[in-house]
């Protein structure tokens, strides 16, 4: 499997995204952009192939536009590796706040119905007074 990094270049602004790259081959050393010089349909085409063929049967070959189209690829994962992270994140922040808040709900909601408790206790004791009143009263 081919790797890259990246060198510093200059020229033209399609050598130097060309420069700006470094392919390696298999056995891990700079391939270069070479041109396909026979006839056919590829005649022209730009690719990258070991530094040391024919000499090496190290068997490295990638076709230029090739390895521009998986870089680019490789970047848009990249990009949503990040926004998956963020997402990730921001969830998380979300459920901590989902927890204090459905907390603070359960407190609320125990207080309201000790608040009730106490009311019927009252209530309850308001119409046994008021009913001891009217025995009271009625005698």
């Amino acid at each position: 499997m081919a790797s890259s990094h990246q060198s510093i270049g200059s020229g033209s602004s399609r050598s130097r995204s060309e420069q700006n790259r470094v392919v390696l081959c298999y056995h891990n050393e700079p391939a270069p952009v070479k041109t396909v010089r026979y006839n056919g349909p590829t005649l022209g085409r730009r690719f990258y192939g070991c530094p040391n063929w024919p000499n090496n049967t190290c068997g490295f070959f990638r076709w230029a536009d090739e390895v521009d189209d998986i870089r680019q690829l490789q970047f848009k994962i990249q990009e949503y590796i990040t926004e998956i992270a963020e997402l990730q994140m921001s969830h998380e922040m979300v459920e901590e706040e989902y927890k204090k808040l459905k907390k603070k709900y359960d407190k609320q909601q125990e207080e309201l119905e000790e608040s009730w408790m106490e009311n019927a206790t009252i209530r309850t004791g308001l119409y046994s007074a008021n009913a001891d009143k009217k025995l009271m009263l009625t005698l």
